[in-house]
């Protein structure tokens, strides 16, 4: 399954997660079990957590990962593949 397959309402939906798991959920409710890769293709497929400077994990080298906000104005990347923390 790819981002660009995706119906435009899909795609609206899939725009307004926050999580990789609130994409899975949604891929549930709508009668889809997605793999991990197919998590990624669909999530960067909508720029959905490609926030941060350099555009890709520096432990793992994926380009699917989530900002989260630790206050005001501290952020850190959070690699949706390995886990790891940076920025």
């Amino acid at each position: 399954m790819r981002y660009d397959e995706l119906s435009p309402e899909m795609q609206e939906k899939i725009k307004k997660c926050q999580t990789p798991e609130e994409v899975l959920l949604l891929a549930k409710e709508a009668g889809h079990e997605l793999t991990d890769e197919e998590l990624e293709q669909v999530a960067n497929g909508g720029g959905v957590w490609n926030n941060g400077s350099n555009g890709h994990c520096p432990s793992c080298g994926s380009t699917s990962y989530h900002t989260t906000h630790t206050g005001t104005v501290n952020q850190q990347n959070v690699c949706n593949k390995c886990g790891c923390i940076w920025g």
